[in-house]
């Protein structure tokens, strides 16, 4: 379709086999980049070898990686892309609002990603 311009999806980078996965969604010419919620993470996940082994997979394959983080995960996050030379960009949510937009949504309806909890998104 054309109203798509691109997809970025999840794959568990941190896979053994992960290259396989990556091959096959980087032959479509929609599919952009890879997302992992870090959010949800411990800080250390970010410098996990088994983590960047997957991530150094997607330049060859021309794929972004979509960093989604909280700020106060801004000084590991930085150690991450030192570490790891990829192409990425990033989307950063304030704890707060994310907890005001978790009882403002009722539960069941999905939240796009174009919702408010998405603050600040640099490319």
């Amino acid at each position: 379709s054309d109203i798509i311009a691109g997809v970025v999806g999840w794959v568990p980078l941190i896979d053994p086999e992960v290259g396989n996965d990556l091959s096959r969604l980087a032959a479509h010419p929609k599919f952009k980049g890879v997302r992992h919620v870090l959010q949800g993470e411990p800080d250390g996940y970010f410098l996990h070898d088994d983590f960047h082994r997957g991530l150094a997979l997607l330049p060859d394959l021309d794929l972004r990686y979509d960093l989604l983080l909280f700020q106060r995960q801004l000084p590991v996050a930085l150690q991450l892309v030192d570490r790891q030379p990829i192409s990425a960009s990033s989307s950063i949510t304030s704890p707060s609002r994310k907890s005001a937009m978790e009882k403002s949504i009722p539960r069941g309806k999905p939240v796009w990603p174009s919702s408010p909890s998405a603050t600040t998104s640099s490319a």
